[in-house]
């Protein structure tokens, strides 16, 4: 067997190690979640909504569905960086086929977009530079709301046992990197000026985004309780990342759940934190839905062009 070979079987072996890690940590946060919610059933059960829950519901998914679009065009900046493709193209190829990340795999999105973008001007391997790119840059706007809580001392984050003075030592390492790195890339014309500025702006796009995210969770949690509108952000985007690092777990569904249960322990608020989730859930994939029912819709002649 050539070294190829046996890097390819190498390749294979810690993806399918990681899917793996990811399902087991998918079963046993649903347990987790599935246990506190038996614990807490009697609160959760006498729980009646107002005749306005549903309407605030709504409204919620909606504002959910409109801050979609942060990261659809941060998608755009991010595939511009590879190829000059248009917004009539880069937006429906994220928008219609951001949905399928609650099919078994938490991939199918992914290769959606690039079955989406294939004969156009970017090339199929551009496709996975930009992807990976992507997967990339996202998460580091929920890196750095996390890291500016934890430096400001939050008690949201106190479930990590990280040490306070770890906190800014991580947010000036975090700088450094990326400082580096942008310089590295300009001086040894990996990107130009314009690239860089466009994955600048596309990480400033997701930053913008999970903003949204945790205030729209907060509003959630406001349905059912009183919290620190603070902590509730932090705590909202710290369980949306721990959902997106987790391989094989569709939409991060039970994964961000037992986050939320986990760093909101401190405000002992088990009955209403359990309900907020739940409606969260309820708000996102109804935002998902609707953003693809509304791309789905204003771009259905360019969908019979490519």
């Amino acid at each position: 067997m050539s070294l190829v070979d046996d890097n390819i079987q190498t390749k294979r072996r810690l993806k399918t190690a990681g899917l793996w890690a990811g399902r087991i940590l998918l079963v046993v946060s649903l347990t987790f979640v599935a246990w506190e919610l038996s614990h807490h059933w009697t609160a959760v059960s006498l729980w009646q909504p107002a005749s306005s829950t549903l309407l605030w519901l709504t409204a919620l998914a909606v504002a959910y569905a409109v801050s979609l679009w942060l990261l659809v065009e941060g998608w755009h900046q991010i595939i511009t960086v590879f190829a000059p493709e248009e917004r009539i193209r880069t937006y429906p190829s994220f928008a219609i086929t951001q949905i399928a990340k609650y099919l078994p795999g938490n991939i199918a999105h992914l290769i959606g977009r690039g079955l989406y973008l294939k004969g156009g001007k970017i090339s199929a391997s551009q496709i996975v530079k930009a992807t990976i790119a992507e997967m990339a840059v996202i998460p580091l706007g929920a890196l750095v709301w996390i890291l500016l809580a934890g430096s400001a001392g939050t008690r949201a984050l106190e479930a990590l046992n990280i040490p306070d003075f770890a906190w800014p030592i991580m947010a000036v390492v975090l700088v450094t990197v990326l400082a580096a790195l942008a310089l590295y890339c300009t001086r040894y014309h990996t990107l130009n000026e314009q690239q860089l500025r466009r994955l600048i702006f596309a990480a400033l796009l997701s930053v913008l985004f999970m903003l949204a995210l945790g205030l729209i969770y907060a509003a959630t949690f406001g349905l059912v309780g009183v919290g620190p509108t603070s902590d509730l952000v932090v705590v909202a985007i710290a369980a949306w990342l721990a959902g997106f690092l987790t391989p094989g777990a569709p939409g991060g569904i039970g994964i961000r759940e037992a986050t939320l249960l986990l760093l909101l322990g401190h405000l002992e608020l088990d009955s209403s934190v359990l309900l907020s989730a739940a409606l969260f859930r309820i708000v996102t994939v109804s935002g998902d839905f609707l953003l693809f029912t509304a791309s789905w819709i204003a771009y259905r002649k360019q969908r019979s062009r490519f």
